[in-house]
């Protein structure tokens, strides 16, 4: 029996299609199959957020498991929503670039609203962002405690990288960045304390909960009361 889903969910853009699609472009996928089924898929290790999603679109879909094994097994286990949906998978790909194996190619999306662009932003913060705390003992300086605060964004993509802080200046959230390259592969798009606290509010402000990964926004909130 064919399970539901809002098979026109991602048609017309809104908030919370802006940070499903966010979410997607960071750790969902569009894969059509050799007998040419078309499904997406969105894959995380916290539960909250794909049951989050499941609701948003409304799908009738099981949540799955997907436990480590060999050297990856203490890692923790990821929960799996996979859609069937040609409709989707379309739309996904003709309009917004989210297209099969999309983790070095995927673009930015060539139009999205002003009003939606924190949602797709915090949609993808909560697939592949971080925020980074440290305090540290300063040398040549009598031992004294220095400290370090920044947030970011990581993507196999540069493009993706390089037009998500495109669109970050030109909607003035924020002044200044680095994009560089990870160790081990992949870029990371980083911010330093100002920025970031100006990213905590673009993304959060007015938002409701459901709309967003409480233990990253907690963990975002309790870091810069650390740093005032």
């Amino acid at each position: 029996m064919r399970k539901y889903v809002d098979e026109t969910f991602f048609d017309t853009w809104s908030p919370h299609m802006a940070y499903v699609l966010g979410f997607l472009m960071a750790d969902g996928y569009v894969n059509i199959n050799v007998r040419g089924s078309h499904y997406l898929g969105f894959t995380s290790t916290d539960k909250e957020i794909i049951g989050k999603i499941r609701s948003i679109l409304q799908s009738e879909h099981r949540i799955g498991v997907r436990t480590r094994k060999g050297k990856y097994q203490h890692r923790k286990k990821a929960y799996t929503l996979q859609i069937g949906s040609k409709h989707m998978v379309m739309v996904l790909t003709s309009m917004y670039g989210v297209i099969p194996n999309k983790s070095l190619r995927i673009e930015f999306p060539t139009y999205i609203p002003r009003q939606h662009l924190k949602h797709l932003v915090r949609g993808y913060f909560d697939g592949d962002g971080g925020v980074v705390y440290v305090e540290y003992k300063r040398k040549n300086r009598n031992n004294t405690i220095g400290r370090a605060f920044h947030s970011r964004f990581t993507s196999g993509s540069r493009v993706f990288l390089k037009e998500l802080h495109k669109q970050l200046q030109a909607a003035k959230i924020v002044t200044g960045g680095s994009l560089q390259v990870k160790p081990g592969g992949g870029f990371e798009l980083a911010f330093a304390a100002y920025d970031s606290i100006a990213l905590f509010e673009f993304m959060y402000k007015n938002v409701s909960y459901r709309y967003y990964l409480e233990r990253k926004r907690n963990a975002f909130y309790n870091i810069i009361q650390l740093w005032n």
